[in-house]
């Protein structure tokens, strides 16, 4: 599932690492931090058979100064084409920060999103 989300969020152009985005990997995008995070979440027992699962997933946008108006639902409808994810029933919260030795503001949204697993462990 990871490299299902990696791949669609390549499709539109973006910038995709796993776990975390590290200093040198950022080096990469010439200092500028227009990225997105892809990480396991969690996982929950889930349905009504004791062997069926909810595995969870974040996707983290981040953008120097802002994140394009919309643009979050283009990602979520992105990856609402991969069969099975859904999106997780919880909101979606944008924090804010700055650069590291600048003073430019960073906003990221983190979006959750879950699939559903059925059979024993």
């Amino acid at each position: 599932m990871l490299n299902e989300i990696t791949k669609k969020l390549e499709e539109i152009g973006e910038h995709v690492f796993y776990g975390l985005a590290m200093e040198e990997e950022l080096k990469a995008l010439d200092h500028i931090w227009n990225y997105t995070v892809v990480a396991r979440d969690s996982l929950s027992k889930g349905g009504t058979s004791r062997c069926d699962y909810h595995r969870y997933y974040k996707v983290v946008l981040v953008r120097e100064n802002y994140i394009p108006e919309d643009y979050e639902k283009e990602i979520i409808n992105k990856l609402l084409e991969i069969k099975g994810l859904r999106l997780a029933d919880k909101e979606f919260s944008y924090h804010y920060g700055v650069k590291n030795n600048t003073n430019t503001i960073v906003e990221s949204i983190e979006i959750t999103f879950c699939k559903s697993e059925k059979g024993s462990v």
